[in-house]
């Protein structure tokens, strides 16, 4: 397909560091519009902040949601538009991308509004690295993709607890994660262990 877009973003930072920041907020908006042989728009709002419990416990609050629908004669997000959800960037204990809408094959498809939720509770082990390199946290996620926006329920969002390692190494931040899924359906493909190499902290 031929298309053309245009992106515009809005971001307000006052986190006192981005690698384990523990006071401040971000919150950030981006719209892209694309036109041409398809016609179609996407928004993504994202929100953290981060306070400081204690002098070296965080508590660290995310969360995201991403809307998107085609205008004219596109019907909906194209395929590879579509948003997802699942895996340690978003709900973990979930497989990568599996959660959401599932076509005639029983395999994920995407939808067209995505909404995930993150609150953890990080700590450093000084044993195992200094604060400023590695922490532990203790979390809880809640999300899931949804086809269009009067799909939403909330007792559809998916969640978990678990813990987490979280540590910024000499090659990039790294996470390691356990979750334990709290309200999984017969149909959801479950991830216990998860794993990531360049996780944003």
């Amino acid at each position: 397909y031929d298309t053309v877009f245009t992106a515009v973003g809005l971001s307000k930072d006052t986190r006192n560091r981005r690698i384990f920041a523990d006071s401040g907020h971000l919150n950030s908006i981006g719209l892209e519009v694309h036109s041409g042989d398809l016609d179609y728009y996407k928004v993504r709002y994202r929100h953290q902040t981060a306070y400081g419990l204690t002098d070296s416990i965080t508590f660290d609050f995310r969360g995201r949601i991403g809307f998107g629908e085609g205008y004219g004669d596109t019907d909906g997000l194209p395929i590879y538009e579509k948003y997802n959800a699942g895996g340690i960037r978003t709900v973990r204990g979930y497989e990568f991308n599996s959660l959401g809408p599932l076509d005639s094959e029983g395999d994920p498809f995407g939808g067209n509004l995505q909404v995930v939720t993150n609150l953890e509770m990080l700590f450093p082990i000084e044993a195992l690295g200094s604060s400023e390199t590695f922490r532990v946290g203790l979390y809880f996620d809640a999300g899931n993709v949804f086809a269009d926006a009067e799909d939403f329920e909330t007792e559809e969002l998916r969640q978990s607890v678990g813990i987490s390692a979280k540590w910024f190494s000499v090659i990039g931040p790294i996470e390691f994660s356990y979750a334990v899924p709290l309200n999984d359906e017969s149909d959801d493909d479950v991830e216990n262990f998860q794993f990531a190499l360049g996780a944003s902290f």
